[in-house]
């Protein structure tokens, strides 16, 4: 049998709701990502012109305005709360202008949140994982 492609099944409800990601194991600090290039980031991606569209798929977003308005995307349809984070010492509420002020001004965090976003095992469908711990062992003998 070959491998199957099931594995990649994920839950679109947490592509889209999002998934927390803590900083800490007391789970009270941390972030909500929403999957990126989820449906809702792709509507809104797809109002902007081709040139900034190649440029974000490929990583070159080099100006101040490109870099602005894709935090701007990010903190709408990917970054969708938060609790626990400071900034300087001073807790933040989370809102979507705060979010894509926090993701312009500390880029490592603008990363973070992308890469989690990207991160396929936390959209994984649970059923999926489940049927895979419930199924007999294949035989390595074949």
């Amino acid at each position: 049998m070959g491998f199957d492609l099931k594995e990649f099944t994920t839950d679109e409800v947490k592509e889209l709701e999002g998934v927390w990601v803590y900083f800490d194991t007391e789970e009270t600090q941390g972030v909500l990502v929403a999957r990126a290039w989820n449906e809702n980031f792709m509507k809104a991606f797809r109002k902007f012109p081709r040139g900034f569209q190649s440029r974000a798929r490929m990583g070159t977003l080099d100006t101040k305005t490109d870099r602005r308005v894709w935090h701007k995307l990010l903190s709408e349809t990917v970054l969708l709360d938060w609790k626990g984070i400071s900034d300087e010492g001073k807790i933040i509420k989370y809102d979507t202008k705060a979010a894509a002020e926090k993701l312009s001004k500390y880029k490592g965090f603008a990363t973070f949140v992308w890469e989690a976003a990207s991160e396929e095992q936390l959209y994984h469908d649970e059923q999926t994982e489940e049927d895979e711990k419930n199924s007999p062992a294949s035989s390595a003998t074949g």
